[in-house]
Order: C-alpha cells, then sequence, then structure tokens
C-alpha cells in the first residue's frame, strides 16, 4: 500500500509543477508578444507527459495555441497586406516560443536547441466584418529520443 501512495505522491507532484510551468510559459509568452507589439489575447499550453524507461514523469510534447488580435482588413485590395501581416505574425510568433522552451524535465531554457518547435499553423480564424479579427495559431515542441 505504501508504494502506490508514494507513487501518487510523485505524479501529484509532478502534475503541481507542470501547473507552475505551464503558468510562467504564459506570462514569459504574453510579456514577449507584447514587447513585439502583439495582442494576444489567450494563451493554451498543453503538456503531454509519459513515463520515461526509467519510471520518471517526463513531457513528452507541448501543444501551444495563442490567440492574436488583428485590425487589418482580411478581403478586398487589402489581402496581400493580410498575407504580410500574417508571414510576420508566424515569425515572430515561433521566435518568441523558441526563447523559452520547456526542458523534458520541467524547466524552462532559453533557446530550443534541445527540443524540435515545428512550424506554425493557423489553428483557427474568426472573421468579424469592420471590426477587430482573431487569429490562433498554434505549434508544437517536441524533444530528440
Amino acid at each position: 500500500m505504501r508504494v502506490n501512495e508514494n507513487k501518487l505522491e510523485i505524479l501529484t507532484d509532478f502534475l503541481s509543477k507542470l501547473e507552475r510551468l505551464t503558468d510562467k510559459l504564459k506570462y514569459l509568452y504574453k510579456m514577449e508578444f507584447e514587447q513585439k507589439g502583439f495582442i494576444s489575447s489567450d494563451i493554451d499550453i498543453e503538456l503531454e507527459k509519459m513515463k520515461n524507461t526509467d519510471g520518471v514523469w517526463i513531457i513528452e510534447r507541448v501543444n501551444i495555441q495563442v490567440d492574436f488580435e488583428y485590425e487589418g482588413a482580411l478581403d478586398g485590395d487589402d489581402v496581400y497586406t493580410f498575407t504580410r501581416d500574417l508571414k510576420i505574425m508566424c515569425n515572430e510568433f515561433i521566435s518568441v516560443i523558441k526563447q523559452y522552451t520547456p526542458t523534458q524535465e520541467g524547466k524552462i531554457v532559453s533557446g530550443d536547441s534541445h527540443c524540435y518547435v515545428s512550424d506554425p499553423f493557423i489553428y483557427k480564424m474568426n472573421y468579424v466584418y469592420e471590426d477587430t479579427h482573431t487569429l490562433s495559431l498554434a505549434t508544437i515542441i517536441t524533444y530528440r529520443d
């Protein structure tokens, strides 16, 4: 019975560590996006976990989705402006994510040398005629085996 309690305690500690890590990453990303002039209305980070071969809990993959406000036009003659703006947003998005990446053990490091950050993709787009639009960009961080 004591062994199960110890395993449960280890998992609970790891989960609380991941929760703190997620909060720190959200804060760092939000500050960096603001410094680059982007308004992020929501940041969602999902940490997928697993046990390694030694039985230690680690992060297997990180899914990041960020909602950005966009005030430019999406139709008419301004569509070229939108594609230029989208390219800039994608480049800056990946640059910010690569600046602060979590290790598999749950620590934040500067740079992405220990992992791979995928190219961004548009998760969803909320178009509002003559108003601020919302773009959701997403990426995945994976680790080398």
